[in-house]
């Protein structure tokens, strides 16, 4: 798996216990814990995928993105099970 589809699937599993996963916003540390990837490539697979519609990045105090439900969707297909409560 790519980093970027690792990074993805990372995401959709966090958000499954939310009630609107694509609302949910993350903190960098939530990822860097789960993966063993450093954060510079994950920040850098975030732009990427930002790019390209699968997440939002908010520039904040803290840096926070978002997965969108596209990609939710296409998480779906590459783990096999629902991650979503709706």
């Amino acid at each position: 798996m790519e980093q970027k589809e690792l990074i993805l699937s990372a995401l959709a599993q966090m958000a499954k216990g939310s009630t609107q996963p694509s609302l949910y916003q993350f903190i960098p540390r939530e990822l860097i814990l789960r993966l063993p990837i450093d954060w510079s490539a994950i920040y850098f697979c975030l732009s990427l995928l930002e790019e390209e519609g699968a997440v939002r990045i908010f520039h904040a105090d803290t840096i926070r993105f978002s997965i969108t439900q596209k990609r939710i969707d296409t998480a779906k297909k590459f783990q096999g099970q629902d991650i979503s409560h709706s």
